[in-house]
């Protein structure tokens, strides 16, 4: 039974320690929740923009890669 306690006690100072967190971050927050939301925003569209670009590079590199090599199959294939 002692060790209920203990495991009590210490989820009531994790508890404790998560309010006294949210607090501070809110007392010492840079920004006012909106501008905060609105950058995360701005950074989401951008990095899906950087990922869509990404995708699409690879995508051409792909079509070029699969086109040299069935075209290098072909040839292998009419000299057999």
């Amino acid at each position: 039974m002692n060790g209920n306690k203990h495991g009590a006690s210490r989820f009531g100072v994790f508890l404790l320690g998560g309010m006294v967190g949210v607090v501070l971050g809110v007392l010492f927050a840079p920004q006012a929740g909106k501008n905060t939301r609105d950058a995360i925003a701005n950074r989401r569209l951008e990095y899906f923009d950087v990922a869509k670009e990404s995708c699409e590079t690879n995508r051409e590199r792909l079509v070029e890669v699969s086109t040299t090599a069935s075209e290098g199959t072909a040839e292998k294939a009419e000299e057999l």
